[in-house]
């Protein structure tokens, strides 16, 4: 729950803040030692540039920058059926003279269980988050996934499963006056042909925020949605669905711009780029030029 994140939060600082300070010596081994209340750190790794990652990541084969890989686990325990749980974590802390003193918490899938490796490369364009400086934690959201990227046995157990679901949970919440009101911005975007989740629930919880928030020309003020024609769930389809969501939020929380589009490509339509819009809009062809090009088109 909240009180875990902050713990992720916490060790990540905590990690950076170390690596940065460190003017000489082997500063990321010593994270081995670093002592948080409920926080065990299991290894401390010098990772360098373009090595491959390690065979308990399989899923990530990108090259990457030179960093600091440190692993770990959040309050380990035995719950139901002797099984035993904790959040486990990893964090990537880029070399303290290209950290930008950002953080992003990067997200898992299906039934999550695995903890990914932390490049934070979904949606960020052409280069991952730690390419750009970020420091970058991925977690198992404190359960293994035994038979699959689908297997919901944790869920067995209450803490698991509260601690699985609560990122599902929270956000069904629409007063988010806080989150706005100290600058917050918020994208949302989904595939309109998403098999497992229907992108008109997420647009439903959109247009509820809406309502708790003074209406759609406020809430445009700090938060925007995202259709994605024809893209699947995550990603595929028929679609253009390589795009860079990250620069936009970075651009609208440090430089003020708001984002009324967002370039899109993909590997289902070789040489095509359209501009993704932000709602209520949608793009249009102007009338001039080659159609596959986005320039040519605009949002309205």
């Amino acid at each position: 729950m909240t009180q875990y994140r902050f713990q992720i939060l916490a060790t990540a600082a905590c990690c950076a803040a170390m690596t940065a300070r460190a003017q000489t010596g082997p500063s990321c081994s010593d994270l081995a030692s670093l002592k948080i209340d409920g926080v065990e750190i299991t290894s401390s790794t010098e990772a360098p540039a373009n090595a491959p990652t390690p065979p308990s990541y399989p899923r990530y084969s990108g090259s990457l920058p030179a960093h600091c890989r440190v692993e770990g686990v959040i309050h380990r325990r035995k719950g139901v059926d002797g099984i035993e749980y904790g959040i486990g974590f990893a964090v990537a802390l880029p070399e303290k003279d290209v950290w930008n003193g950002d953080f992003m918490m990067q997200g898992g899938g299906g039934g999550n269980g695995v903890v990914n490796y932390p490049a934070g490369a979904s949606y960020t364009g052409e280069k991952s988050a730690l390419e750009r400086g970020f420091a970058v934690a991925s977690t198992d959201t404190g359960h293994k996934a035994r038979t699959g990227d689908f297997d919901f046995s944790f869920m067995r157990d209450q803490q698991a499963y509260l601690h699985a679901s609560d990122p599902l949970v929270e956000p069904a919440s629409t007063n988010l006056s806080t989150f706005s009101g100290d600058g917050g911005k918020l994208i949302f975007f989904h595939g309109d042909s998403d098999p497992w989740f229907s992108p008109l629930d997420t647009f439903q919880y959109y247009r509820s925020l809406a309502e708790t928030n003074g209406g759609a020309k406020e809430v445009a003020t700090w938060s925007r949605f995202f259709f994605v024609p024809g893209m699947s769930h995550c990603g595929g389809g028929p679609s253009l669905d390589h795009f860079d969501m990250l620069s936009a939020a970075v651009d609208w929380v440090e430089k003020g711009i708001a984002p009324e589009s967002i370039i899109a490509t993909g590997l289902a339509f070789p040489g095509r780029s359209r501009p993704l819009c932000a709602y209520p809009k949608h793009a249009q062809y102007s009338g001039h030029g080659n159609t596959e090009a986005a320039s040519n088109f605009v949002c309205q």
